[in-house]
This record gives C-alpha cells, structure tokens and sequence, in this order.
C-alpha cells in the first residue's frame, strides 16, 4: 500500500492509501480535539503491515503542539497523544509494531532547544502512543545541525534504519531500541528519493540525477558496501521514489505517486 498526503497544512489533511495497482483503497485522516490546523510532512505519516496507520508532527489550536495520532486497524479507536515539547518529524512502524519517531525538543519560543537539551531524538511508542524508550542523545548533533528534518526511516523483518541527510548520518537499531551501527554519507537531501533496507541487511538510497533529454525525471540506485563502508552508484534510470523493501525486492513509485514498482536487483 502507497499512502500520500493531502492538504498538509489545512484543519483536516487526508492520506489517500492506494493499492499496487494505483486505485485508492482508502482515505482517513487525524482526529485532534481542538485542533483549528494540523501540519503533516514528507515522513510524518505512515502505515503497518496490519493496517495501523499513525500521524505525527504540529497541531495548531487550543493545546497546540507537537502530537502522535494513532488509528487501529479496524478504525473504531483514534487515539492522539500530546508529546510537547518534543515534536516528531519522521514515522514510521518497526516490524514487531511499535511506533518510531525522529523529532526535536522546543524550547520556550517555539526553536530547536539545541545539543545542550537532554532528550533522545528518536523515540518509540506502542499502538496507545505509551512512550517505550529513546535512543541518539541530541548532543549527537553538534551545533546548529537540525538532524530530523527530511529524515526518514526504512525497516526490514529485524531492524530499522534512521536516514538523516541533514546531519549526513545513517543510524541502525534492533528492535528493542539497540544501536547496531551508524554510518556517515555524503549525499544531501536534495539528492535523495528515498531509501530501504532489506532483509538480507543490504541498504539502498535513490539518487536524483540529471534530467533525460526530453526534460523526464530520472534517478539512479546506490547500494551501501557494509565491509568497506562506502556507496556504490549504478546506472542512471527513470525516476523512482525508494519506498521500501519486500524481503529482498525493492518497492518504487514512478514520479507520478499512484503506482508501485517491484525491482529486481539481485
């Protein structure tokens, strides 16, 4: 299922959830009692294997701030939970379906409250939005790097992955929270289309690359070399959105969003 974002910054956005054939299978939205405006980005949605489907980041009103919205499966409970003064900017559902988000603390003025603030940036959260734990201290991220925004997670059956391109840093946990091994990359987020990891433990980015000669978006596919710690670039393609992994089989969306793609890259 490919879910997508409508009117992110309105009272009421909408994720549109379509099949693999493209045909919308659904839409639902976030509940967020005295909510006048809701901001969802890029990343701060997302849904489960079983159909949980969770919403994160900025509601605007009466208690306005940072929130987690959770819809259960069979969409009779909708449970939102305040997590102010930490905002989450990216989302996602680990395989055993726990909740993990990366975001900020705010300080008083509504501002990133800095490296000096003691709090974890990616934290995790069961189906009722109860926080579980917390892993990446902020004072991680020296200076005045802001490491979540246009972040984003990839999972495969055992681990997820936390890609940040603002701090330039890939962050791999198991489940329980663990760290299993950072790595520094090069690649910015105006380079990115996404990423995934399979279960087989092989990393992927989509890069964007130049535009084809009739003005058509393409991109190209990077692999990660564990053992020597560097990215392999492969040939350019058209464009595709790395939306995840299927065991060993990467999912991509066309540049126009409706549709996945299965690609064989073994």
């Amino acid at each position: 299922m490919l879910p997508t974002i409508e009117g992110h910054s309105t009272r009421a956005p909408v994720l549109r959830i379509y099949d693999s054939l493209g045909l919308e299978a659904e839409r639902i939205g976030p509940h967020i009692p005295g909510a006048e405006g809701i901001l969802l980005m890029s990343h701060g949605f997302t849904r489960s294997a079983i159909s949980y489907v969770a919403f994160a980041r900025t509601a605007y009103g009466d208690g306005a701030g940072g929130f987690l919205a959770i819809v259960s499966r069979d969409r009779t409970s909708r449970p939102a939970v305040r997590t102010e003064p930490y905002v989450p900017f990216a989302l996602t559902f680990a395989p055993d379906g726990t909740i993990w988000a990366a975001g900020l603390q705010k300080d008083d003025s509504g501002r990133d409250a800095g490296d000096s603030a003691s709090y974890f940036v990616v934290q995790r959260f069961d189906t009722q939005g109860r926080q579980l734990g917390g892993a990446v201290p902020r004072s991680t991220f020296s200076g005045p790097v802001t490491p979540v925004d246009t972040s984003f997670f990839v999972t495969s059956k055992d681990r997820v992955g936390w890609v940040s391109p603002l701090a330039h840093r890939y962050i791999e946990f198991a489940l329980d929270g663990k760290l299993l091994a950072s790595y520094h990359f090069t690649y910015s987020y105006t380079d990115l289309n996404g990423g995934a990891l399979c279960d087989d433990e092989t990393l992927w980015m989509s890069l964007r690359e130049r535009p084809g000669p009739a003005g058509q978006q393409q991109s190209a596919l990077a692999s990660f070399d564990r053992a020597t710690g560097t990215w392999h670039k492969g040939a350019t393609q058209p464009f595709a959105y790395l939306y995840g992994c299927s065991e060993t089989t990467l999912i991509a969306s066309p540049a126009s969003w409706r549709s996945l793609n299965w690609l064989a890259v073994k």
